[in-house]
């Protein structure tokens, strides 16, 4: 069989999940190598190397050919592989991949410019900024007086909009938008009888994606006799999803 014929192009840029360490674990517990592994499990031999050394630890066990002599020891070293010890870790990276908060990241600077806006001082953001900058205080951390009123605005310091007097005395030019995507209404704002579920007409909706991301479908239950239906709406669009709304409404209606 040729190499192509391996390709893992379904497995290509997806993580090692908790089942394929279990059986990294149990196979190599029965004698397998690398390669035998990865074509199991349809993977690029590099990647379960990287896998058996993410979750490999070091176990002592007895040393069963101990005899007298001082030179032979007690216990012996081996390096083994746990699908748990690799679960655990990959999490542990996972946590600290991806963009950092700049509030967090810069947090020397930050507590800098809060001790001089809050302190005797009473320097303005720009002034304790500037003085950071031109000093290089805080090498590798630099934000903008705008980030910074940003923060202000969002809560995100401690200096609050009244201990900027320069702002306050200032008229914004634009409202600032909040920082949350608008979504529709909340559920929180739908008709206190519709807890009590004494009234009938009242539906929830979720969706339920297949595997791989394949397939959409749409479920509606009714809150008072539990009535179920299931729509099959095929891809997420928005358009799938409001035309059997739609559809279901106008069959209601005759």
């Amino acid at each position: 069989m040729s190499q192509l014929e391996f390709t893992p192009s379904e497995a290509k840029r997806v993580h090692i999940n908790v089942e394929e360490r279990k059986i990294i674990e149990r196979m190599l517990r029965e004698g397998a190598n690398k390669g035998q592994i990865a074509r199991a499990l349809l993977r690029d031999k590099s990647t379960i190397k990287r896998e058996i050394k993410r979750g490999s630890v070091i176990q002592r066990r007895q040393n069963p050919y101990v005899s007298r002599n001082p030179s032979v020891p007690d216990y012996l070293d081996e390096i083994v592989y746990r699908w748990d010890v690799g679960q655990r870790v990959y999490e542990e990276h996972r946590q600290n991949c991806g963009s950092k908060n700049k509030v967090v990241a810069c947090s020397g600077l930050v507590s800098f410019v809060e001790s001089k806006i809050l302190g005797p001082e009473k320097w303005s953001p720009d002034t304790a900024i500037g003085y950071a900058k031109v000093n290089n205080l805080f090498p590798g951390q630099e934000f903008s007086t705008k980030t910074f009123y940003n923060w202000v605005d969002d809560r995100l310091v401690k200096v609050i909009n009244l201990d900027l007097l320069l702002k306050v005395r200032r008229k914004p030019k634009n409202k600032r938008r909040e920082r949350k995507k608008v979504l529709g209404k909340s559920i929180e704002e739908r008709p206190a009888e519709v807890e009590g579920r004494e009234e009938f007409g009242h539906w929830e909706g979720d969706g339920i994606v297949g595997k791989g991301q394949k397939g959409h479908i749409i479920s509606l239950v009714e809150r008072k006799v539990g009535i179920g239906l299931l729509f099959n709406a095929e891809t997420k669009e928005d358009d799938k999803i409001v035309e059997i709304l739609k559809g279901l409404r106008a069959k209601s209606e005759t």
